[in-house]
């Protein structure tokens, strides 16, 4: 969204919340090799 990427706080949180989607997926493709182990 880039209109709301150039407004500070606006911009921080999408980011934020983007971050936040990447490590979940992170974690899901992660953990069930943990287990299999």
């Amino acid at each position: 969204v880039p209109l709301l990427g150039n407004l500070p706080f606006l911009g921080n949180l999408f980011k934020h919340t983007k971050v936040n989607t990447q490590n979940q997926e992170l974690i899901f493709f992660i953990t069930p090799r943990i287990i299999q182990t």
